[in-house]
């Protein structure tokens, strides 16, 4: 390398060698069991569960585009020769280039049939833009315009434990709501069902592995949006307002246990398995653990939709669709006289009639 402290400033940015990069063990989308990961590890858990293909090509032909710096805080309070950095945004990236240009990271990964790299591309890729904050706490807003509200959406669950550092790092609820543009409820319940999640693997012998394409943890904020659910979980108020680690009380483990089991299947996770198959069942799931007589049938080996059917949230269903029906058709009166000639239109109409017909005979009974 021509320069032997391995990064070189230009104005407001820095151009490091990639060897002087870290991945961050910290970063939000990684699964907690990743906290204490080493580099090779976390190269893995990229390359496995990241989807670099995109980069991995792109970055072998054009190069490392300079117009989106990485987003890095020096490591230690000194100034060591190599500076180093930890790389707060643009992990993947990272993940992406050591892959390339490092012998040691295609191992770690597991790395086979990589694009080769054109001819002058490797200079391209090595040094790279680093734009320097001075502490991870500084780089807190930026993250929240890009992953929150802005175009690089992160899933719920990364949502969810970066609403967790904020709050760590002494914001309320109501300020993080502010930094993330979005309202004070679907923050609190972002930081409920992590809480929930945790404890749930706490309190388990074998955990639900989060780290699993198969996992959604929007599954579960979604139903803690219910309150059959958070009734079923003994949830109290004050733990809904102002979550805090351990939100089940001791005496619903074991509900917290079977919802967890209802919704990805027994640790670490198999939808095989799982009562609910799609998002949209959670709520014929909420309407079950209001039902006695439901959640008997449910815990007697009983099919949701056989449970379901005993709860009454078939009957509201029932009434939502007629009452959908009923919108829709007068729409459709309100503009039938001026389509009369259209053919499609009378055998659909005639249809609904029949359907109509066949509904109000079977609950006449």
């Amino acid at each position: 390398m021509a320069n032997d402290s391995r990064f070189l400033k230009s104005e407001e940015i820095l151009r490091c060698w990639v060897e002087n990069l870290r991945l961050d063990p910290l970063n939000p989308r990684l699964a907690e069991t990743l906290k204490d990961a080493t580099q090779e590890e976390l190269i893995r858990e990229y390359y496995t569960s990241y989807d670099l293909d995109p980069l991995l090509i792109s970055m072998s032909h054009s190069g490392y585009f300079t117009e989106e710096p990485l987003i890095g805080v020096r490591d230690g309070p000194e100034t060591p020769d190599p500076v180093t950095f930890t790389i707060i945004e643009g992990n993947r990236r990272l993940a992406t280039l050591k892959i390339l240009l490092f012998e040691w990271a295609r191992t770690a990964a597991g790395a086979t049939n990589l694009p080769e790299l054109r001819t002058g591309v490797r200079e391209r890729l090595d040094p790279v833009p680093v734009k320097e904050y001075p502490s991870r706490d500084s780089v807190i807003p930026y993250l929240g315009v890009r992953h929150i509200r802005g175009v690089k959406d992160w899933d719920a669950l990364a949502k969810a434990r970066y609403v967790r550092w904020l709050r760590n790092s002494g914001y309320s609820l109501s300020e993080i709501a502010r930094l993330v543009g979005d309202r004070g409820d679907v923050v609190r319940r972002w930081l409920l069902s992590l809480f929930v999640l945790e404890q749930a693997n706490e309190v388990s012998p074998n955990q639900w592995n989060e780290a699993t394409r198969d996992f959604k943890f929007s599954w579960l904020y979604t139903s803690l949006g219910y309150a059959n659910v958070k009734k079923y979980l003994g949830l109290p108020l004050d733990r809904m307002s102002d979550p805090e680690p351990n939100p089940v009380n001791q005496e619903h483990l074991s509900s917290l246990s079977a919802h967890m089991n209802d919704i990805y299947g027994p640790p670490p996770g198999d939808p095989a398995k799982a009562v609910v198959k799609d998002s949209r069942e959670l709520r014929r799931l909420a309407a079950v653990y209001g039902s006695n007589e439901a959640l008997d049938a449910l815990r007697g080996g009983a099919d949701l939709a056989v449970a379901y059917g005993r709860s009454a949230g078939e009957q509201e269903e029932l009434i939502d669709t007629l009452q959908r029906a009923n919108v829709a058709l007068d729409s459709a009166n309100a503009v039938a006289h001026r389509h009369t000639e259209l053919e499609q239109a009378h055998r659909l109409a005639e249809r609904a009639v029949q359907s109509a017909q066949n509904v109000a005979r079977t609950l006449r009974g």
